[in-house]
């Protein structure tokens, strides 16, 4: 078996309010953001550092930055999206950046929340070169043996994506994975690709936690075949 760790391309959590307006202050957060090592844009400085006015900071889209870690803020879409290098990163950022806003501005965003959202796009060493054990695992498929005929040339499944049973993509509750030969290295690497989306915030934030040997579990499938 593989030890290597994934090679992340992109990682992601985000949380989705449902409420009319954006549940937390903005400004007071960003002046607490720039004490806990967040550096954030010139403009924004500007207004964190500017005295008091009414309170709210103007802008669609706002972004903080730590080391490797960046915070994205939309008001208009009501979201806060933590992009980081690892899952557990992610998630360890969002949960800090939600008890700040309940110890500096009293205030549970949590509650506000309809859904959270956790995406990874990475790739994973393989055993087995994954351009053969996608074909021999799928082409017995009923409608993978009838398609040759239909397109006049021989095929071979290039990989596998599912869903959550029932679901549907432009709800709050979504599962969607894909795992395919990665193209740069299809020899030697697995592509993966995940979404996860759920109302439960727990349930969202320990699946980037396991993510890794989840993932892991599922290649091993393919390769143990």
């Amino acid at each position: 078996m593989v030890s290597a760790h994934p090679m992340y391309v992109n990682v992601s959590l985000a949380v989705v309010y449902e409420s009319v307006l954006f549940p937390f202050e903005l400004l007071p957060f960003f002046r607490s953001l720039s004490k806990q090592g967040y550096l954030v844009p010139e403009p924004l400085a500007a207004e964190i550092l500017a005295p008091p006015r009414s309170g709210r900071l103007e802008g669609a889209a706002l972004v903080a930055r730590k080391g490797d870690t960046l915070l994205a803020v939309n008001t208009e879409r009501k979201t806060m999206a933590v992009h980081a290098a690892l899952p557990d990163t992610a998630a360890d950022e969002m949960e800090s950046l939600e008890e700040l806003v309940k110890k500096d501005m009293g205030i549970d965003a949590t509650e506000s929340a309809r859904f959270y959202e956790f995406n990874s796009s990475f790739a994973l060493e393989a055993t087995t070169d994954p351009l053969q054990r996608w074909a021999l695992s799928l082409e017995q498929i009923p409608i993978v043996q009838r398609i040759p005929a239909i397109l006049g040339m021989e095929i071979a499944p290039f990989g596998l994506r599912c869903v959550g049973k029932g679901q549907v993509p432009n709800q709050s509750e979504w599962f969607d994975i894909r795992i395919e030969p990665r193209v740069l290295t299809p020899t030697t690497h697995h592509f993966v690709d995940v979404l996860f989306r759920h109302p439960d915030r727990t349930r969202v934030i320990e699946f980037a936690r396991n993510l890794e040997p989840t993932m892991r579990k599922l290649v091993d499938l393919l390769e143990e075949e």
